[in-house]
């Protein structure tokens, strides 16, 4: 399975590039887990808080090498998934909150 993703992988002027595809793909995957859903939002996110200016792609190439490494992602997504632990319940919330007290004391 995994060489069918380097099939998608391979590409020209690979010397070039700023960051690796292993990079991206952990960007792209952590903004998911963190709950982002503004794609631009993510991208100030992440060149303010976790690279120093100028050591990250600029948001128009981060978006078109996400949408180049969509196979790569959705193989990782699926994987992960696959391997997760499916429980019948979760934790929300472990702080109580009185939803209802006495007005009258």
């Amino acid at each position: 399975q995994l060489s069918c993703i380097q099939v998608h992988l391979h590409r020209r002027n690979r010397h070039l590039v700023k960051q690796e595809d292993a990079v991206i793909i952990a960007i792209h995957l952590l903004g998911k887990l963190l709950g982002f859903t503004s794609e631009r939002a993510w991208h100030r996110f992440v060149i303010g808080n976790l690279f120093p200016k100028g050591q990250f792609l600029e948001r128009s190439r981060y978006h078109r090498r996400c949408r180049s490494l969509r196979f790569a992602i959705k193989w990782i997504r699926h994987e992960l998934a696959k391997r997760g632990q499916h429980h019948a319940y979760a934790v929300v919330d472990s702080l109580p909150i009185e939803l209802c007290h006495a007005v009258r004391m």
